[in-house]
């Protein structure tokens, strides 16, 4: 794993968009040769319609679709530039590349090199290493940078009033998360954030039987996020693994908690909690939620077990059978404790495996984003609903130093103010593309 210094935002010189840029309403055709395809340029490979497609020309000739970068129909495909060629950055490069309505899809990475490899894999895509540059070229921007990079890059891309789909967690602080939605809302532009297991079908299902009162009153939510490795350096086992977490019990209860209590360790390296033991009581519903989360674990556990008055069921999205509903309970006598002269009922009735269809989570999700662009809709997964997530985590970090319960703000308390403002000048982003999400 290598580690690239980088800024993530601005450029050297001038991008070859600039250079190449026509002013063309329509599609023309034109008939080259090896020898007329244009040079690269230091930080943009060409025009994302057509120039790397020019430079992939097998034969002596070809005839391309050619259009101009600052008019197109308006019934042309989202172009979308997709920000860090690493783990995750490369899978939405694979989905976008399948979704409908997306005409063009730009990589913006410094290492050349690695979007090259993923360039080979996608002969489509272009390559840029400035934001900034590829920013007037692009309708839509996805951000798959480590943390801390997240809320210099979704600025300077609302600035600049494009949708933008950040992957979790939005920020790495409430302050900066705030200053994002307060952006959106003041440039009109679209803010969703990667949670991703929102999409999940089997969460989604699990979801409505919840809302339909199918297992009853809820006792308690338990989840656990457990594998060897991968460990980080820019942040925790927290702010790694929780924000799945924690959205998805959102996401089930449709709320978001009062108060958490947490526990972590720095077990095999010092200074970074590997394992973390967190508590989330939520109001209304009245649920207790825990979650298990280890880096240093044998086992790759994603579960979450909901155990309820009538049934329970298991979220496995390691198994075959993702979603399985238990028909067990257990009862007292009238709502008395057991005892051994009267002890405690249990129900063992059948275990369902509801048909959950085989739907990837992130290519629902990234399908959702260019729609809502589209039909300018609010998304599900919104930066507001990702400020709730910010402040949990900010909670469990304060919990874990404190040694104690920590009061979550409610989203009303949550609410940027008016008077927020990004600050003047961009902050340089060094951050590394190659580290696995």
């Amino acid at each position: 794993m290598r580690s690239l210094q980088m800024d993530w935002t601005k450029g050297t010189n001038a991008c070859s968009y600039r250079e190449q840029a026509r002013q063309r309403r329509k599609p023309q055709f034109m008939t080259l040769k090896r020898n007329d395809v244009p040079a690269r340029s230091s930080q943009c490979n060409g025009r994302p319609d057509h120039a790397v497609a020019l430079l992939r020309m097998q034969g002596e000739h070809d005839v391309l679709p050619h259009y101009g970068l600052d008019r197109r129909p308006e019934t042309a495909g989202l172009r979308v530039a997709v920000v860090g060629c690493g783990y995750w950055g490369s899978k939405h490069v694979r989905v976008l590349s399948a979704t409908p309505g997306v005409a063009g899809i730009t990589l913006i990475e410094q290492d050349l090199a690695l979007a090259r490899s993923l360039q080979v894999r996608f002969p489509t895509t272009t390559i840029c290493t400035s934001l900034n540059e590829a920013l007037p070229y692009v309708d839509a921007v996805v951000i798959a940078t480590p943390p801390e990079s997240h809320g210099e890059l979704a600025l300077a891309a609302l600035r600049a009033r494009k949708p933008v789909l950040v992957e979790k967690p939005l920020t790495t602080s409430l302050d900066e998360a705030r200053l994002l939605v307060a952006e959106a809302r003041r440039s009109g532009a679209l803010l969703m954030v990667g949670h991703t297991f929102q999409f999940n079908p089997a969460v989604r299902e699990l979801r409505r039987r919840l809302q339909a009162g199918e297992l009853g009153e809820i006792y308690y939510i338990h989840s656990a996020r457990l594998n060897l490795g991968l460990y980080r350096p820019d942040v925790n086992v927290i702010w790694d693994l929780a924000p799945h977490d924690i959205s998805i019990l959102n996401f089930l209860l449709d709320a978001v908690p009062r108060s958490v209590d947490a526990w972590g360790a720095s077990l095999a390296f010092g200074g970074i909690e590997d394992m973390a033991y967190v508590k989330l009581q939520y109001d209304d519903p009245k649920v207790t939620g825990y979650v298990h989360l280890s880096w240093l674990d044998p086992r790759k556990t994603r579960t979450v077990t909901i155990v309820g008055s009538r049934k329970m069921a298991v979220y496995d999205d390691m198994a075959e059978e993702p979603l399985r509903i238990f028909d067990r309970s257990v009862h007292g006598h009238e709502g008395s404790p057991p005892s051994h002269e009267r002890p405690a009922m249990y129900r063992y009735g059948d275990i369902v495996a509801p048909y959950i269809r085989p739907d990837e989570p992130l290519a629902l999700q990234d399908r959702h984003f260019i729609d809502s662009i589209r039909q300018n809709r609010v998304p599900e997964a919104s930066g507001e609903q990702a400020l709730g997530i910010i402040a949990a985590l900010e909670a469990i970090d304060r919990s874990m130093r404190n040694r104690g319960q920590v009061t979550v703000p409610s989203l009303a308390e949550l609410e940027p103010r008016r008077d927020m403002r990004p600050p003047v000048g961009d902050r340089h982003a060094e951050a590394s593309s190659t580290e696995m999400r």
